[in-house]
């Protein structure tokens, strides 16, 4: 069970990230710009500063600076990481996804293997056909998927159209 003193929820962290951008704004701006009710964010900064997350100094009558406290930034620290860790490990999976179908189908009845699409996944399958003994088998790579009929060749097809042919495989149908 998460410890409520010490977590924030996605309306508590995305009035951080707002306050990290600019400590000098408005209630009502942090209203607009985290799309929740100016009560809400009122609610909310004071539970920030309950839970030591937020400090604030009155300017004036009518002006607060916002300060995050090192518990904040932690957080937000932490958050990002775990953010990037996830990416990595999904990433890595992908990864290893197309590798495991290339090896499944190569079997020696290709001479080359395509790359085709221009996309975050074919910079993915360019790193997955690393493997491959290029000394046998050929690599190459296209900015977009040209269908071929030719059984010697086999299509990675990195966008999202299926083709519905053996000697393709198609990324978006393995993932």
């Amino acid at each position: 069970m998460m410890d409520y003193l010490n977590s924030l929820n996605d309306d508590e962290y995305k009035i951080i990230e707002i306050l990290n951008e600019d400590n000098k704004v408005t209630q009502r701006h942090i209203a607009e710009k985290a799309g929740i009710s100016l009560g809400m964010t009122n609610i909310i900064i004071r539970r920030l500063i309950n839970k030591g997350f937020i400090k604030i100094r009155n300017m004036n009558k009518k002006r607060i600076l916002y300060h995050l406290t090192p518990k904040a930034i932690i957080e937000k620290t932490q958050r990002t990481y775990n953010y990037f860790e996830r990416t990595v490990k999904d990433i890595l999976s992908i990864r290893e996804k197309i590798q495991n179908a290339i090896l499944t189908k190569i079997n020696g009845n290709y001479t080359e293997i395509i790359i085709a699409g221009r996309n975050e996944m074919s910079e993915i399958a360019k790193w997955a056909v690393q493997v491959i003994d290029r000394s046998k088998i050929k690599v190459s790579f296209r900015n977009q998927l040209e269908e071929s009929d030719r059984s010697d060749i086999l299509t990675v097809n990195c966008e999202t159209r299926i083709v519905d042919n053996e000697n393709y495989i198609n990324v978006f149908k393995i993932i």
